[in-house]
């Protein structure tokens, strides 16, 4: 599983981290892009979304599937995008991007055109 941390350090900094654990997506990261591009989910799009304290609900599905369709889109807008492993792409577009609600078929042709689209 891939997620962030958000600490504030003794001089009142705060600092955003990504956080790789086995299991979920941190066993199908294998190359340096597919993690860039997981950091750029996790800490560019929710970690910045965490400090400019935009509202976040799990229990909301409105507000959960905003928060990651800005970090899906981030993600596949990033230049690391194009250099990201086929396994971890399947992967992105099963759990986020086949939603319509995140992407459009026509973004889903765009980013994700040779995967399973229905």
């Amino acid at each position: 599983m891939a997620g962030i941390l958000l600490i504030e350090n003794e001089i009142g900094i705060k600092i955003v981290t990504t956080h790789f654990s086995p299991g979920s997506i941190g066993n199908d990261l294998t190359t340096r892009f597919d993690v860039i591009n997981i950091i750029v989910h996790e800490t560019l799009s929710h970690g910045l979304d965490h400090l400019n304290q935009k509202k976040y609900d799990y229990h909301d599905p409105k507000v959960f599937w905003s928060w990651e369709k800005r970090a899906v889109h981030k993600q596949v807008n990033h230049w690391s995008w194009s250099k990201t492993s086929s396994n971890v792409k399947q992967i992105i577009f099963d759990v986020y991007a086949r939603k319509n609600y995140v992407m459009t078929k026509t973004e889903q042709y765009k980013y994700f055109g040779k995967y399973d689209i229905h």
